[in-house]
């Protein structure tokens, strides 16, 4: 049997890289006989710079940014040729704060538009940033100002706009913005496909998991619906790139919208380009069955993340496809495919999003789940390899090959 492990990161536990192997570990082990190619994934969040250097030889540059908190911090990208790979939690991510440093009010992406800079002026002429994994939701604005972008409140003063002093923006000047040479082309690696405001946007979407408070939502949606109209009268973007409804504008708190509007910047599936990179359609072909994962298995997922893009090119080649994750929330069906124990457990099914639709499309074909629903995250996460092999043993001892 032929197996390809294509998982994306189990977020502040293990890296693809790490999960594929311990996956492939057990396959081998279960299924004697079994030949397994592992193809570390990302979607454009963390981990992007990890799956793209599995796959192009290149070198790391090290930049002195700012991170969300406006510390100083060394963040690296990757290069080779005339192409820079940026990720965006590098300089701006989740990771990088303490559980009680995380404030989507607060938080800056003004790091990541520093390492932009530097690519740009280093001359690179195909840029790749990858958008996810950000703890911010700062509609860009904070890249934006390393860009050269000046944000004036009521009173001319300039100033970095955070999610929560978006509404302070009076004016934007865009007369410093940075240039780019004739030629260079930048692409936005997007990990979700959400617009930039509305129920499915940045805000409301995955504001409350970057520290908002549930009372502080109203009010960063304010803001980013003001930034939103001044952005469109300051770039025109307002005619082609709707707020409410633009594919991957909301990425990584809006900084698809910010890049899209100020810098022409193309927003695309991230997974689809990193599997493009991959040539996973080719890799898939000549496998018999395909393994994803990834730490949480969510609403979320359903909106541009790996597990969806493999399950789809899975589908499209006619091969059978099963996930591995750290945990499921409650809005994945228990009832189809492969799942654990634990999964039963977790709630109403149809709680959260489209089950109706997985079942329809047939995805996955069978689910296991390392975490049980009543262990603390904390060990969880300190036990995150073994539960994860343990996991493999049951998806592949009661499904796969059988």
């Amino acid at each position: 049997m032929r197996i390809l492990i294509a998982p994306d990161s189990f977020k502040g536990t293990l890296a693809a890289r790490e999960v594929g192997e311990i996956i492939a570990r057990h396959a081998l082990a279960d299924l004697p006989g079994s030949t397994v190619e592992i193809v570390p994934m990302a979607d454009g969040g963390e981990g992007t710079l990890e799956a793209v250097a599995c796959l192009r030889e290149g070198t790391l540059r090290s930049v002195r940014v700012h991170d969300p908190l406006l510390r100083p911090l060394d963040a690296p990208y990757l290069v080779f040729g005339d192409t820079a790979v940026i990720e965006m939690a590098q300089a701006s991510g989740m990771t990088l704060l303490d559980e009680d440093e995380r404030d989507a009010s607060k938080t800056s992406s003004f790091g990541t538009g520093e390492l932009i800079r530097d690519a740009i002026q280093n001359g690179y002429r195909k840029i790749l940033i990858g958008l996810g994994g950000s703890a911010t939701n700062d509609g860009g604005a904070g890249a934006l100002s390393a860009l050269g972008v000046r944000f004036l409140d009521d009173s001319a003063e300039v100033f970095i706009p955070t999610g929560g002093t978006l509404e302070d923006i009076s004016d934007i000047d865009i007369s410093g913005l940075i240039t780019m040479s004739r030629g260079c082309h930048v692409r936005a690696l997007c990990d979700v496909d959400v617009p930039l405001l509305g129920p499915e946007g940045a805000t409301r979407m995955f504001g409350l998991q970057k520290g908002a408070g549930a009372e502080e939502l109203d009010e960063i949606e304010t803001g980013m619906c003001r930034y939103a109209e001044l952005v469109g009268q300051a770039t025109g973007q307002d005619r082609d790139c709707d707020p409410y409804a633009y594919p991957g504008a909301g990425a990584a708190g809006g900084m698809g919208y910010a890049l899209h509007a100020f810098l022409g910047v193309d927003l695309t599936s991230g997974v689809d380009a990193i599997m493009d990179l991959a040539g996973m359609e080719e890799r898939i072909a000549a496998a018999d069955i395909v393994i994803t994962g990834e730490g949480c298995f969510d609403r979320q997922s359903t909106r541009g993340k790996v597990v969806w893009g493999i399950a789809h090119a899975a589908k499209r080649a006619g091969k059978s496809c099963y996930v591995i994750a750290g945990s499921v929330s409650e809005g994945i069906l228990a009832d189809f495919g492969t799942v654990s124990d634990g999964l039963g457990a977790l709630g109403d099914p149809d709680e959260l999003f489209g089950g109706e639709d997985l079942i329809d499309a047939h995805l996955f074909d069978g689910i296991e789940v390392a975490a049980d629903h009543t262990m603390t995250l904390g060990y969880a996460m300190s036990h995150a390899a073994t539960l994860l092999g343990d996991a493999a043993d049951r998806l592949f001892d009661g499904t796969v090959g059988r």
